[in-house]
């Protein structure tokens, strides 16, 4: 677990750079395309893979206090492939 929480939304470049796996180009995308109200929005910035939300999630990344509720609930949708429509 990371020593601090960073939340995605609000977090500096720098302190988003520091969470392994992002990186400072991955770093300024994901600020770019703030703010998140879910992992799936994450998911559709470039170079961010079901494997890094799940790390970063796993080091205490959350989406703001209104989205952690359902952090768990987006990464089970992530693993699912999404949520599909019943046929």
């Amino acid at each position: 677990m990371a020593a601090n929480i960073i939340d995605l939304n609000t977090a500096s470049e720098q302190e988003i750079a520091s969470i392994p796996g992002v990186g400072p180009d991955r770093a300024k995308d994901l600020i770019a395309n703030r703010p998140y109200t879910d992992w799936d929005e994450v998911a559709e910035v470039p170079g961010v893979s079901e494997s890094l939300i799940e790390d970063m999630i796993e080091n205490g990344v959350t989406l703001g206090s209104e989205a952690d509720t359902e952090e768990e609930e987006d990464l089970d949708d992530i693993e699912e492939g999404g949520e599909e429509e019943a046929a």
